[in-house]
């Protein structure tokens, strides 16, 4: 049985590769990458292959309106694209953005395998730690907080 502080040092080494997976997914313009990254695996697994809508449903168990709105997403940020078109049904395949973006996460995922190995998982969580959190955009308002409000003048609005 592996000893304590290995097992916390493998913990914070997968730690730091999801961060930084995550830290790719923001490069790549894909947010919410949970779905995202199902089809997107496999659409990269099935490398020049096209999937319908229905093919993925059918492979990934998510329901058809939930693989629509990711498909959208993934167009939009210009990962997948739609390959094949038959009547009404689309196609979809990654596009070079998309297979690029999914060699750099096998090369990390590797990346961390060989330092597991080597029993180096300090030096990834290292350089992991080093790289800038991904620049996120809010969607809320910046306003004046409540109690830092200027009052209105009274005896202008007499």
């Amino acid at each position: 049985m592996a000893d304590s502080s290995s097992i916390a040092q493998r913990r914070l080494g997968a730690l730091a590769l999801i961060r930084a997976l995550r830290r790719l997914d923001y490069e790549n313009g894909i947010k919410h990458s949970g779905i995202a990254l199902d089809v997107g695996i496999l659409l990269y697994e099935r490398a020049g292959t096209a999937l319908t809508v229905k093919e993925l449903c059918a492979l990934t168990g998510y329901s058809g309106p939930t693989v629509r709105l990711v498909m959208n997403r993934l167009v939009k940020a210009e990962v997948v694209t739609g390959a094949l078109r038959q009547r009404r049904t689309v196609a979809y395949a990654l596009t070079p953005k998309g297979t690029a973006a999914f060699d750099v996460y096998v090369e990390r995922i590797w990346d961390f395998g060989q330092a597991v190995a080597a029993g180096d998982v300090g030096a990834f969580i290292a350089a992991a730690e080093a790289a800038p959190p991904p620049a996120r955009r809010s969607s809320r308002r910046r306003g004046t907080p409540r109690g830092q409000m200027e009052s209105p003048d009274r005896e202008a609005a007499d």
